[in-house]
């Protein structure tokens, strides 16, 4: 009941504050306290994901964004096409030979629906300054006559309360030195899906993006 509770909490204020925009939100991050290396210009973006078209997309998103930062991001699907597991001398000597310094693998940890409630809403409308001029049983009861309680019906909308289940995903990002692979950051994060898969996948990779630059990585 605690978890569904605080996923409930967390739905309310993505719904109200970022949908449309991004709907990602960054749940945990690590970075190697001992790492003092450089930040990196050349990163492999590794999406593992079964669909061959969202990773696809996911790969060349990341990789825009990370020009935006001034990175060199290579999808892996472009670096090594018609292969679904990627091998792991394969991908160390293309690596080494093309001088990439960071590996970056996402993959899907948990995807799971939860119900989301929404509180009854009320709605007055406005009816400008003479609103009450032209009402003069505003504090009388409304009831008793036909056209009183029919233009007071205009008053206030109300929308009831309800349910409805939303997809989450919660993905693992990774970040590994392309010299030795050793981890340098680590990041988990919660999509609450929008329905747009493109929308989906910007909201993530921006997070993303912006957490390894606050971390003085990219």
């Amino acid at each position: 009941m605690v978890k569904y509770h605080l996923l409930f909490l967390l739905g309310l204020v993505l719904l109200a504050f970022t949908w449309g925009c991004s709907a990602t939100t960054l749940e945990a991050q690590w970075k190697d306290p001992e790492y003092q290396g450089p930040r990196f210009d050349k990163v492999l973006v590794v999406g593992v994901i079964e669909t061959s078209l969202i990773r696809k997309l996911f790969e060349d998103r990341f990789g825009e964004d990370l020009r935006r930062y001034g990175v060199t991001g290579l999808a892996s699907y472009r670096m090594f096409p018609d292969v679904e597991r990627l091998d792991k001398d394969v991908v160390e000597g293309k690596v080494h030979g093309l001088d990439i310094e960071g590996i970056l693998i996402t993959r899907l940890v948990k995807h799971e629906t939860v119900e989301v409630t929404h509180p009854e809403r009320v709605r007055v409308i406005d009816q400008g300054p003479s609103y009450y001029s032209h009402r003069p049983y505003w504090y009388t009861p409304y009831y008793d006559h036909w056209y009183r309680y029919y233009d007071r019906s205009y008053d206030v909308i109300r929308t009831p309360a309800r349910t409805s289940q939303v997809e989450v995903f919660t993905m693992e990002t990774n970040l590994y030195r392309g010299s030795d692979g050793k981890l340098v950051w680590s990041a988990r994060t919660e999509t609450f899906d929008q329905g747009k898969l493109s929308e989906n996948i910007e909201g993530l990779v921006e997070v993303l993006t912006q957490s390894l630059d606050e971390n003085g990585l990219i």
